[in-house]
């Protein structure tokens, strides 16, 4: 795996369900994660992951976003850095987490809404899904531990039809957070699921990434 080549985002690692479904198995994940539309909210409670689309059923799809369930609550996870309980969002999930009232009374978000991870210029939204799973099971932080860097989204209040920041400094450390997030997740299909929970990998693989960006 070169590390170097920026057309690593350009490798067949996407966002659209079927591969999105091949990788959860590919990572073990098969029984953990459901994978559905925005009306499916809540309706497979049985699993700790949901990755949800903020379309609904009758629509095609257009960004994945995540639930996770916890011990004493949930936590939503978008990689645009929006609020799912937001009706003014770029997408309105709110009347789906408002039928599910041990969701929307429990939810926290991974990070403040207005922060963001993803470019717009990338179709990556399921793979930061996936990769902020495999950080709640490995109990690592994806700003922390990752090295992933969190940016205002001051001018951005549909990141899906606007363009880019017009600060270049955002826009090239949103595209290194995608770099970053395919090189993680290579690492992550390409080792049996155990050998994940080894310290000793998961610091070869964090150094490895990390020298990519030195």
């Amino acid at each position: 795996m070169d590390l170097t080549d920026k057309n690593i985002l350009y490798d067949p690692v996407g966002s659209d369900s079927e591969e999105i479904e091949r990788n959860i198995y590919t990572l073990g994940l098969s029984g953990e994660i459901s994978l559905g539309m925005s009306d499916d909210i809540g309706k497979n409670d049985r699993f700790p992951y949901q990755i949800t689309n903020t379309d609904d059923s009758s629509k095609d799809g257009q960004h994945w976003v995540l639930f996770l369930k916890k011990k004493n609550n949930y936590e939503f996870f978008d990689s645009f850095g929006q609020s799912a309980l937001n009706p003014n969002a770029y997408y309105d999930i709110s009347p789906y987490v408002m039928m599910h009232k041990s969701i929307y009374e429990n939810l926290e978000t991974y990070f403040d809404e207005g922060f963001a991870f993803q470019s717009v210029d990338t179709s990556v939204c399921g793979i930061y899904c996936l990769v902020r799973i495999m950080c709640d099971k490995l109990h690592l932080d994806m700003v922390k531990d990752l090295h992933f860097t969190l940016i205002k989204n001051t001018n951005r209040s549909n990141p899906l039809t606007l363009p880019q920041s017009d600060d270049h400094v955002d826009n090239v450390r949103e595209e290194e957070n995608d770099r970053r997030l395919i090189m993680y997740m290579k690492f992550f299909l390409s080792k049996g699921y155990w050998k994940l929970y080894s310290r000793n990998f998961l610091r070869h693989m964090i150094t490895t990434v990390d020298r990519a960006f030195e």
